[in-house]
């Protein structure tokens, strides 16, 4: 199911990096979508602080998703280091490939066991 939402929310806009929120409420998946703020959002993303703060304080936030249009699921350097600095996992989505990959950080901020549960959801 968040697989789907993801892909759904990917391909709304074909030609930009998407991004938003992976959150766990009520015993399910939730994706809530955030404007891009990047001034090139056809290959990178950048969610502003205040989106995030309230999302982290009103949500069960497990992880931070983007999508890349035209590349790969790998996830950059950046990526994986804006994952550290937040301690929350960055899920990656290609619309290319239409595969995802998931990068922990070593420092988690989130229920593992959710993680877990999120990755077998998105492997489906």
């Amino acid at each position: 199911m968040i697989a789907k939402k993801i892909k759904k929310t990917a391909f709304k806009k074909q030609n930009e990096e998407v991004c938003g929120f992976i959150c766990f409420e009520d015993g399910k998946f939730n994706v809530l979508e955030v404007e891009n703020m990047a001034e090139d959002k056809s290959s990178e993303f950048y969610i502003s602080a205040k989106s995030f703060l309230y999302a982290k304080q009103n949500n069960n936030l497990v992880a931070v998703f983007h999508s890349h249009p035209s590349g790969n699921e790998k996830l950059s350097k950046y990526d994986e280091t804006c994952s550290e600095a937040t301690c929350i996992p960055f899920v990656v989505f290609s619309n290319k490939t239409q595969k995802f990959s998931v990068y922990e950080p070593e420092f988690l901020d989130t229920d593992k066991k959710l993680i877990e549960k999120m990755k077998e959801e998105l492997c489906q």
